[in-house]
This record gives structure tokens, sequence and C-alpha cells, in this order.
């Protein structure tokens, strides 16, 4: 079942991957191939729809032989090479598989862009006043996103790798800081408190995410938007009422498999979970006090107030935040293009001609 779920996901996503969708359809047919392998397990775990989907969309993908070999990536070149690239930097990001991009395995070190992710069409009614304006406040809020994701992203390597080039330059500085010693085995300076910082901003992104799907579905919910709430009004303790711009998508003839990751996403805050705790983390680092330690935090004093945690416990919970906030960005952008899609047919249809606002229509060189 993962596996054909894994080969569904990437069949839908295929047509986001620009000059790799070939190699991301290849990775999608040897997923459902191992799937179809096993119908009894199929069958068992859920039912005859679900081998039928798995079928079918397998049955969809046509892989054209352009090259030698028996692999149908056909002379593809693979970022898990252990090869490393030139920039420390960027190898650091394949390492962690932190780029924004549908298929990490495609990428290679000299293409142009290595954070491509964006939805290819917002569609705009001519005859909505709004309606092109909508379209900028969108492209700008998703712009704001993507670029809090690579600020933190980029703040977790400056902090965390031996190759850093701002070591020396944290160290000196923090050695004219002057810090009290609790004797708790505490860790201070300006390394630590820009890991907290990195920390704190990519858990922010969920809520940033949470607000961005708001937006786009126009619900009218603004100050209240919280990822735990999601696809609920906050504070409803025991029967959640889905709102009802998100219960429209997942009608059967608009169903809409990015939101409802997005939705299946925000219910691990529901339960215990490491997303729940490190948003927990998030709380401690942004309201009260989260203390790093190089060892012994448990035997320190605490209370309501503190929070202590190892300096390499931070810097996984970072890493491991950074990769839930990628995927979170991949579900949002694959709910906009499922959305869009439907938006676009049903417009055709009616007869109606709805201009499109392309996404890399006009782009802007980065100021820094």
């Amino acid at each position: 079942m993962a596996s054909g779920n894994k080969g569904v996901a990437l069949a839908h996503v295929a047509h986001l991957a620009d000059g790799h969708t070939s190699a991301v359809l290849s990775q999608a047919v040897e997923a459902l191939d191992a799937a179809l392998k096993d119908r009894d397990g199929i069958m068992a775990a859920s039912g005859p729809s679900a081998y039928a989907t798995f079928e079918a969309t397998r049955g969809r993908i046509k892989i054209t032989d352009t090259g030698d070999g028996d692999s149908p990536h056909k002379g593809h070149v693979h970022s898990s090479s252990p090869n490393p690239w030139n920039d420390p930097y960027l190898d650091w990001c394949r390492r962690e598989k932190l780029f924004l991009h549908v298929s990490l395995e495609c990428l290679r070190e000299d293409d142009e862009f290595l954070d491509p992710l964006f939805f290819r069409r917002l569609i705009s009614d001519i005859s909505d006043a709004a309606g092109p304006d909508r379209i900028d406040v969108l492209h700008d809020a998703f712009n704001a996103i993507k670029q809090d994701f690579i600020a933190a992203r980029y703040s977790a390597w400056l902090v965390s790798e031996l190759d850093s080039p701002i070591r020396d330059q944290a160290s000196s500085i923090s050695a004219r800081t002057r810090f009290v010693d609790s004797l708790s085995y505490a860790r201070w300076g300006t390394r630590v408190g820009m890991g907290v910082q990195a920390f704190t901003a990519a858990a922010n992104l969920l809520d940033k995410i949470a607000s961005f799907t708001h937006l786009y579905l126009s619900t009218g919910r603004v100050r209240d938007v919280y990822f735990p709430s999601l696809w609920h009004p906050r504070n409803q303790k025991r029967k959640k009422q889905m709102e009802d711009a998100f219960r429209q998508e997942f009608e059967k003839e608009s169903f809409n498999r990015g939101l409802l990751a997005l939705c299946d996403l925000s219910c691990d805050l529901e339960r215990k979970t490491r997303l729940a705790e490190l948003i927990d983390r998030r709380h401690s680092a942004t309201h009260r006090f989260l203390v790093v330690h190089e060892w012994g935090e448990d035997g320190a004093a605490t209370g309501e107030f503190l929070d202590r945690v190892s300096w390499s416990e931070l810097l996984d919970g970072l890493l491991w935040q950074l990769r839930t906030a990628r995927a979170a960005l991949i579900y949002l952008a694959r709910a906009v293009e499922i959305r869009e899609s439907r938006l676009g047919d049903e417009a055709e249809s009616e007869g109606k001609v709805i201009p499109t606002m392309p996404a890399f229509g006009a782009m802007t060189e980065p100021a820094d």
C-alpha cells in the first residue's frame, strides 16, 4: 500500500518537476510496479478499489526508452551520488534533502534552479474586480513563505556545520559577552542563539502555510489561523467542524489530495507525535525560555518557564522541522494545482474565457 500510494502521489506531481518530469514518472512506475506485484496484500489491506487505482495510474504512464541499460531513468544523474557537490552549503542541502523540489534525486549542482517549487498557474476571473490583485497577493504570500524557508535552512547550515564561515567570528563575538555560569552545563553564545532562532523560524512555517491556505480558499479567517486548527475553527475541543471551504474540496467530484495531506499533517498535532513535541518546544523558544545544554540537562532545574534541550537534540529537531515544512510546502503547491486545474476545466465547460497567470510569468532578480 505504501508503494502504491507513493506511486500515485509521484504520478500526480510529476508535471511540477519541469525538465525532470520523465524521471519522476519513472520513480512512480517503480513504486507502482512493486505494489502491483502484491495483489493479495493490497486486496486484504484496502480492497479492490485500491488495486484498481494503482493499476489505472500505472496504465496511464508511458515510458519511452531513449538510452542504454535497464534503468528507466536512462542516464539520469542522481543527487544521491556519493560524489559531493563543490559548494559546501548546497552539498549539505543535498545530503539533508532540503531543496524545494518534488524529486530530490533529479537535482544536479549546475541546475539553474534548485528550489523551483511553485504552482503552474493561477486563474483570474475578469468579472471580479479583486481578481488581478488577489493573484499578486497570492504570489507575494507564497514568495514570503519560501523566503522564510530558505533563510531558516541557511541559518541551520551556518550554526551546525564545521565548514560554516561564521564559526570563528561568532566565537569571537560570544567571547566578549559575559554569561552567568549556573553550573548546569548550559551553552550560551551567538551560534546557539541563531540555532534557537532558526528552529523557531522553521516551526513557524507551518502557521504561515495555514494562513496561505485560508487566504487562497478565501475563508475569511485571518487573525486566528494556526496550523493545529488548519481545517476547523479554534477551540473546538470535541467534535470539530470542518470549514465549508475545506469540505467542498473533499467532495467526490473535486477531491483534493494535496489539501488532504495538509489536514492529515495538522492532525498530527492532536496526538503525542514528534511534530507535536517540536511545536511545544517552539512555544518555549518563542514565549518562554529554551535553554540549550552540552550535556546534563536532565538534572537541571526547570519549572514552568524553562525548557531544556541538548545542542544535538536542538539541531536534530531543526532539521526534522525543516523537512516537515518542505513536505507541507509541496502539499500546498499540490493543493493549489488541483484546485486551479478544476476551476479551469469548469470555466471551459461553461464557455468562459478566463485568463491565467503563469507562476513564472515575470521573475524578479534576488536583491542579494
